[in-house]
């Protein structure tokens, strides 16, 4: 008897009982902690537990382990960061203390044959509106963009773990349909009681090929990835003897015991399947406004255009000396691409910032080195000829500046980008 069928069962070992609550607590921690994609769902009980819980991990993390407290909860677009491991052990150690309080004041329990099929549903859903997001910004490269010249132009040494992955995951579009299909449809399969098993089979090895890039290329989203891999292994766990069967043991699998909600009320059914649709229609809504927004910028952010500038006008006000070519701090050119800004100056220093070209300010967001903390920002207006004239406070001083195209850089000028694919290859083109 497989492990589903044997949860029907009026009573359960004392293994799946404690087991059961174990890993209902931790989940139910975990997306709280960290709602993601299905954070409207669940936002007033995270926003509920917020305070609290960041008290409580700020004097874990000065009592026990020693650091220096309050820690920083700034959104930098890591999921590794020291209060998200203080948050996950702070969890694990509440779902343990919970487990061993649930377990004794709830010792007559014989089975939790309902609330087994809620929570699989908690998970099947927060695994699956997940991967459809991720799924979703790979489909439009929104996670991995075309690559640019900063980054085609940077040698491979000077490239971190996870730079060195992003520009080979940003190289082939096909390669991102192709994950985003993988994310997608197994997300899909998800959703319904009937393929849950195939669906999570596929996003368990989709979510472990993720989880080995994040460890393997130092990416900061290992807990995540790993909590995905891990949802994956339980909702597999609930069919796994018919699974052993099947694949290992050569055995016919027999229909594995699907978990019912066993609405007695038609009306309550109907009233589930609604909210469903509406939840599919949520993320469908999202994604799509997402997607335009997305393109809306991206086309907007064209009118800047990559490439190689001369200074033809520098001006700071309160400098009359500014212009000439005494002044050391004076632009002298300036390469730009839609990741980056770098800026040669008079006296031979230069400055290169990671940049961010916001179209809808029409500005220009540059970062402090190795970091996502804006170091200045310059607002920018384009001429019919493709230059630009920038003006904003830069490394403490004001200015005004125009810039003339002197030429427009092409990716599609690389190797790398024009090379394309080959059915036949008499020798390797390893370069």
């Amino acid at each position: 008897m497989n492990v589903s069928a044997s949860l029907q069962v009026n009573h359960w070992n004392i293994g799946q009982l404690v087991a059961f609550r174990f890993f209902t607590l931790l989940f139910v921690w975990f997306i709280l902690l960290n709602p993601n994609v299905v954070a409207p769902l669940v936002y007033p009980f995270a926003l509920l537990i917020k305070a609290p819980v960041d008290w409580l991990s700020n004097t874990v993390a000065q009592s026990v382990f020693h650091i220096k407290a309050p820690l920083s909860n700034n959104i930098t677009g890591s999921g590794d960061r020291q209060i998200d491991f203080i948050h996950l052990f702070v969890a694990f150690t509440l779902t343990v203390a919970g487990t061993i309080v649930w377990s004794a004041v709830d010792y007559r329990r014989h089975s939790y044959n309902r609330a087994l099929y809620w929570v699989t549903v908690l998970v099947r859903y927060y695994l699956a509106l997940t991967m459809i997001e991720y799924g979703m910004v790979k489909l439009f490269k929104f996670q991995f963009p075309d690559l640019t010249e900063r980054r085609l132009t940077q040698r491979y040494g000077e490239s971190s773990p996870m730079g060195l992955a992003w520009r080979f995951l940003s190289y082939s579009t096909a390669y991102n349909y192709f994950m985003g299909f993988a994310e997608i449809s197994g997300a899909l399969l998800l959703l319904f009681r009937r393929t849950v098993t195939l669906g999570a089979i596929l996003t368990f090895f989709v979510s472990l090929n993720i989880m080995a890039i994040n460890y393997c290329f130092d990416v900061p989203v290992k807990i995540l990835s790993t909590a995905l891999v891990v949802m994956s292994f339980f909702l597999l766990a609930l069919d796994a003897r018919p699974l052993i069967n099947f694949f290992i043991l050569g055995k016919p699998a027999g229909a594995p015991a699907k978990l019912k909600p066993g609405f007695k009320r038609r009306w309550v059914g109907i009233t589930a399947l609604v909210v469903k649709c509406l939840v599919l229609l949520f993320v469908v809504f999202t994604a799509t406004m997402s997607t335009v927004q997305y393109l809306y910028a991206k086309q907007k952010a064209t009118e800047v255009k990559s490439g190689y500038y001369n200074v033809v006008k520098y001006h700071e006000p309160g400098k009359p000396n500014a212009q000439t070519g005494t002044n050391a701090s004076r632009w002298q050119k300036v390469t730009l691409t839609p990741d980056s800004l770098s800026i040669n100056l008079v006296n031979g220093e230069r400055i290169a910032r990671a940049c961010n070209i916001d179209a809808a300010g029409n500005q220009l967001i540059c970062f402090k080195p190795n970091q996502r903390e804006t170091d200045f920002t310059l607002k920018y207006r384009t001429s019919k000829a493709g230059g630009l004239t920038l003006r904003g406070k830069f490394m403490g001083h004001k200015l005004i500046t125009r810039l003339a195209l002197l030429s427009a850089y092409h990716p599609d000028s690389t190797l790398l980008m024009n090379r394309g694919f080959h059915w036949i290859n008499e020798v390797p083109f390893n370069r």
